[in-house]
């Protein structure tokens, strides 16, 4: 380049500190105690009590809820126990 340097400003994006990026977890369970539309409202509070961006899916006919969130499978499956929705084993 012509013996000649360039004097470039140097640009960084701007990083939050102190965040981490977790991934949303997909899960299924199956909910014997789940048998109405009443039950399924019921579910999904209790799912959005700990994480009210959580993704719910309820479907009483079949007895399935879908979840799409960034808790653990655990957390959630101990809170619809304690609910009175044991998850199938």
């Amino acid at each position: 380049m012509n013996g000649k340097a360039l004097d470039l400003t140097t640009v960084v994006s701007p990083r939050l500190k102190g965040t981490t990026t977790k991934q949303d977890t997909y899960m299924q369970f199956h909910l014997d105690n789940m048998t109405c539309g009443g039950c399924a409202r019921t579910v999904t509070k209790v799912i959005q009590n700990l994480d009210p961006e959580a993704s719910i899916v309820t479907d009483p006919p079949t007895r399935k809820v879908e979840i799409q969130t960034l808790l653990s499978v655990d957390l959630i499956s101990d809170a619809l126990r304690e609910a009175g929705f044991p998850p199938r084993e």
